[in-house]
């Protein structure tokens, strides 16, 4: 079905009069990239923030009090809703922010240690735009998230790559002494380094095989990860105030101070923060749970600020918000305290997103999927991922 400029701007209005945009003939025909083809966008910038440690619908966006995200609630008000986002593959922590970076289902365990086979945006981005590394950022929960700022893919990969970073890197001593003397000598060997540092921490690491085994494993990490900083992102890390950081509110007030660094030196026109404190409903206790869902309701509120205060990004960003998976119901095995099951709390997210082009108060009630985020991206930035199996959001545009 062909539709036009004129009818596609009367399609929107009628939805926003009727407060809400339903599936209907008209938006399932604009649910594809074909239909904004040659369209323009104010949008200039992506940043997406993630209520990742998996965060139920019911404690999110599916509370109509807003009782543990008062900001949230807030910033409702100015953007679209689709209630009705679904993760339809692995409820995992690695698997489900694949998804979403990529428009594809991805089977990644959660400590694989692997990047994704299908290209991200990231990459998607730097290709076609002849961008460099820091035009793109991925904040992740730690360093089991690091592989997936790139794909596996044979014209991707590597040198497509987002810029990488996250708190617990920023702070850690062995690194940080790593890259100074390298930032000193740089052709010294990065494995001996890494072992030296190590070895100021770890003691008799010889005498049992298993204590061993764990510590090459650390070490085989460790170089891995200063061998994939290029020399900008080793000078950007040491910049840092390391006493700053590592007395940050926990591992995500670090994640986010990285993210706002960045967007200040840096102005990426991708940024994808993970917050993982929600994970924490792992140990059972549900005053934990709900405390690190208001944790990462307040973080959100510091990079929305962010946006509204630097000049590179006010009045040109869209702001997408949303979990990589849910929770169990509370009926299912231990309740919220997994999410592994593939039962409705672990699969219905919601999203939220601001922008530029949003209407505010719009909700939309229409299945949607994780997969629809990394092609909608892609067209407010005027690129292709045509390796996604996703849809555009043709509402928000």
């Amino acid at each position: 079905m062909k539709v036009s400029r004129r009818d596609f701007l009367r399609g929107l209005g009628a939805g926003a009069l009727g407060g809400a945009l339903a599936s209907s003939p008209l938006t399932s025909a604009l649910a594809g990239p074909a239909f904004v083809k040659g369209l323009s966008h104010r949008t200039q910038k992506v940043v997406v923030v993630q209520f990742g440690g998996a965060t139920r619908f019911s404690e999110l966006f599916g509370d109509p009090s807003y009782r543990y995200t008062p900001f949230l609630r807030e910033l409702v008000k100015r953007g679209m809703m689709y209630r009705e986002l679904w993760n339809r593959g692995l409820t995992h922590h690695v698997a489900g922010t694949s998804n979403i970076l990529t428009g594809n289902w991805i089977m990644l365990e959660d400590f694989s240690y692997k990047p994704p086979p299908a290209p991200t945006i990231f990459e998607a981005f730097r290709r076609q735009k002849d961008a460099p590394k820091t035009s793109t950022w991925l904040i992740p929960q730690g360093a089991n998230f690091a592989p997936i700022n790139r794909s596996s893919s044979p014209d991707y990969g590597d040198r497509f790559a987002a810029a990488n970073v996250w708190g617990d890197l920023a702070a850690n001593p062995v690194l940080r002494e790593v890259l100074y003397e390298l930032e000193k000598q740089p052709e010294q060997d990065v494995r001996k380094l890494v072992e030296a540092q190590l070895n100021r921490y770890v003691k008799e690491v010889n005498r049992d095989p298993r204590t061993r085994r764990l510590y090459q494993e650390r070490v085989d990490r460790a170089v891995e990860m200063v061998e994939s900083l290029d020399p900008e992102l080793r000078r950007f890390l040491l910049s840092l105030d390391r006493s700053k950081v590592r007395q940050a509110a926990g591992r995500d007030r670090a994640n986010v101070a990285l993210a706002i660094e960045a967007m200040q030196k840096f102005a990426p026109e991708i940024l994808h923060v993970n917050l993982a404190a929600p994970d924490v409903a792992h140990q059972g206790y549900w005053s934990l749970y709900v405390r690190a869902i208001r944790d990462t309701d307040e973080n959100l509120r510091l990079i929305w600020e962010a946006i509204q205060n630097l000049p590179q990004y006010q009045g040109k960003t869209t702001l997408l918000v949303l979990p990589e998976c849910g929770r169990n119901l509370d009926w299912v095995a231990n309740g919220f305290q997994h999410h592994s099951l593939g039962d409705e709390g672990t699969r219905h997210c919601g999203m939220l997103i601001v922008g530029p082009e949003t209407r505010p108060g719009v909700v939309i009630e229409r299945e949607v999927q994780h997969i629809d985020v990394a092609p909608t991206i892609a067209h407010l930035l005027g690129i292709e991922l045509p390796t996604a199996k996703g849809k555009v959001l043709a509402e928000y545009l």
